[in-house]
């Protein structure tokens, strides 16, 4: 799932923090710029959790995006979360990879009290999500050559081709390239 920015305030939001929820220092986002998702939670209202280059990812109300992709990750199951709240039950939805869409909330409080293996089992996942789609940020092509082979724009090297992601790393220079492979084959399958 990929989304634009399209404001990066949420004070500006009518209800931007429902039942006290916290999300992440809006000002971090960069209007215009796209973002993949990594989970997505839904409640009352629908958030997700992006990568803003800071010390965790993320958690921003929908409002403060426009969908630009909205396929779902492959990675992603779904999970559910109860917890008290006032006189009652507040029930969340979660999608995202199996850790922390079943193991939540103690995958997400070891994740920000710096547990090792949970941070890396994450970052092993985003590395996943993060070459499933392409986005426009994204340039240079490894290119489809003869009988599912693949050639890097940038340093010519040819591999043999993956289908799964639409983006890939040239196993030579490990330039983030747009592989035409996959984006011809969804093409296809969006098509049909």
């Amino acid at each position: 799932m990929i989304v634009k920015c399209i404001k990066n305030n949420c004070v500006s939001i009518a209800g931007a923090i429902p039942n006290g929820r916290y999300y992440g220092d809006s000002s971090l986002l960069e209007v215009g710029k796209y973002y993949v998702v990594y989970a997505m939670y839904i409640s009352e209202d629908i958030s997700f959790h992006i990568d803003t280059n800071s010390y965790l990812p993320g958690h921003f109300p929908s409002s403060l995006f426009d969908m630009v992709d909205p396929r779902l990750s492959k990675y992603w199951v779904l999970g559910s979360y109860c917890k008290p709240r006032d006189n009652s039950i507040q029930k969340f939805t979660i999608l995202s990879y199996p850790e922390w869409a079943l193991n939540y909330p103690e995958f997400w409080e070891k994740f920000v009290d710096g547990d090792k293996d949970t941070r890396d089992r994450f970052y092993r996942f985003k590395e996943l999500v993060d070459h499933e789609y392409q986005i426009k940020s994204v340039l240079i092509h490894a290119k489809v050559v003869d009988d599912g082979w693949s050639k890097c724009e940038k340093c010519e090297n040819i591999w043999a081709a993956e289908d799964s992601a639409e983006l890939v790393n040239c196993p030579d220079c490990n330039e983030i390239l747009i592989n035409d492979f996959a984006v011809s084959k969804n093409a296809q399958l969006i098509e049909s």
